[in-house]
């Protein structure tokens, strides 16, 4: 069997954002953690690799301008 996954995504990007800030001011991840409730592990996957927003799934392949020019509805927002 494999291994059950929670709940993805509780967190507003807010709550990361401060939480990150709050690490680099001296605050400890697992204090972080705690306080901003955003999971310990996603705190340190984005201090390693110095990302600022989070996103879920593989990464796109195209572009925002290329996905824009093949997108057949212009009512399409591309985050």
């Amino acid at each position: 069997m494999g291994r059950r996954m929670g709940p993805r995504k509780q967190w507003s990007q807010i709550q990361l954002e401060n939480a990150l800030k709050a690490i680099n001011e001296g605050l400890s991840q697992r204090a972080a953690s705690k306080e901003f409730k955003v999971i310990r592990r996603t705190l340190k996957r984005y201090l390693d690799n110095g990302l600022s927003e989070k996103r879920l799934g593989r990464p796109s392949i195209l572009s925002v301008q290329e996905e824009r020019e093949v997108s057949p509805s212009s009512n399409v927002q591309i985050l």
